[in-house]
């Protein structure tokens, strides 16, 4: 035995005989029986209307918002990228005038530490991820808001050639911040400042250094321009597409509407021709009693 024939027969049992009847009969009648489909029409008008607004939000309208918001993600990653570049430029031009062993110390920590963060931002826009970036609300304080950013790599607009260019420039940097410490490490620890020869080695560590920061941030334009022209690229994609689609979208709804509403409008005329039947039968029948009444036979 099915369920569906248990729960029928469950049925049967729960509800009392004469309802059972009742149902059945209300069924059989012609009018309820055409109601009845006009319900299931409405019914089902609805559910394809909620079916084809589900379809197109899900293929076209919410893939496109996601695609854009990763886009979105990409170009907060690249401000990133070129503030800690700016920082590490920013570091080195630090190093002439450092004249105590811990500062010293503390800068070169401060560029490994931005390289780092570099090398794992590039990785980002290269492969996907996520990246943690801590915005510190005052100097004075330990306060800081931590914005995860999410990307993930867009089959869409494809990899930036560039991205992979940077990290070996990026690793010089690295090098040349080890040898310049290396260079001023005996005259800070011992408090010589009158060297002529670290004065010139730190000038030309810091010459090359300008040169690779030159070479770097020309990559990063080039990286950054390629983020807003993928930006641009999607949104009027989008914006097209959405167009198209949406335009398809309300011309199908349109037709199966159309549709429904001839069908619903037959199921209307049968029963207006049901109803004009039975009040035919009902007048023939007073005039078939009336006249029944009206004979000699019924005096």
């Amino acid at each position: 035995m099915t369920l569906l024939t248990k729960i029928i027969e469950s049925g049967k049992t729960l509800l009392p005989s004469k309802i059972r009847r009742r149902i059945s009969q209300s069924f059989k009648e012609p009018v309820i029986n055409k109601l009845f489909w006009l319900l299931g029409i409405f019914l089902f008008t609805i559910f394809i209307i909620l079916f084809i607004e589900n379809y197109f939000d899900q293929n076209y309208t919410l893939r496109y918002q996601h695609t854009i918001r990763n886009q979105e993600q990409k170009q907060k990653l690249d401000f990133i990228l070129k503030e800690q570049l700016m920082n590490i430029q920013l570091a080195f031009k630090t190093y002439p005038s450092i004249n105590h062993p811990q500062q010293l110390a503390n800068n070169h920590d401060i560029i490994k530490e931005k390289i780092s963060q570099c090398i794992d931002i590039l990785r980002i826009l290269d492969q996907g991820g996520q990246y943690s970036y801590r915005n510190t609300v005052n100097l004075a304080s330990s306060e800081e808001i931590i914005e995860i950013i999410t990307y993930e790599k867009d089959q869409y607009t494809g990899t930036i050639n560039e991205v992979r260019q940077l990290y070996p420039a990026i690793n010089d940097l690295q090098s040349l911040s080890s040898r310049i410490v290396a260079t001023l490490k005996t005259p800070v620890d011992n408090e010589v400042t009158d060297l002529a020869s670290v004065d010139e080695s730190v000038a030309f560590y810091l010459k090359q250094a300008d040169s690779i920061f030159t070479r770097i941030f020309e990559i990063e334009r080039k990286i950054s321009y390629d983020i807003q022209k993928n930006v641009v690229s999607v949104n009027n994609t989008s914006i097209n597409v959405l167009n198209r689609y949406n335009r398809l979208k309300y011309i199908n709804l349109m037709l199966f509407s159309l549709f429904a509403g001839t069908i619903t409008y037959l199921v209307i005329i049968q029963i207006s021709k049901i109803i004009i039947v039975r009040k035919k039968a009902e007048q023939n029948s007073k005039k078939l009693l009336m006249a029944v009444e009206q004979s000699p036979v019924a005096s």
